[in-house]
């Protein structure tokens, strides 16, 4: 197991890592490292802790909303929400069988 010394806002932390994964750790946390410091200079006065926290929030975000895109562009996304189709529309015709 690697360990690296990453930087983030004023902070510094040592992670660890799987062996050969310490550079990609290292760019990601300067990413993170950017985002940080783009969230303090917009908005002054916002700590470290906080703008860490909301710059985490922003990436999931973006992370949730490509996950989602992909699943409505790609077959299988597609397949999956044709069958959810066809199983509200069957479930609506033996509701209305059983009410009869």
């Amino acid at each position: 197991m690697a360990e690296v010394d990453v930087r983030i806002g004023e902070r510094s932390f040592r992670l660890a890592c799987d062996d050969g994964q310490e550079i990609r750790l290292s760019n990601l946390a300067g990413q993170l490292s950017n985002q940080v410091t783009a969230l303090q200079k917009e908005n002054d006065g916002i700590g470290d802790t906080q703008a860490i926290v909301v710059a985490a929030l922003a990436i999931l975000d973006a992370y949730d909303e490509a996950k989602t895109r992909w699943a409505d562009i790609t077959p299988e996304g597609v397949a999956a929400e044709w069958a959810a189709d066809r199983l509200d529309a069957a479930s609506e015709r033996i509701e209305r069988a059983l009410d009869s």
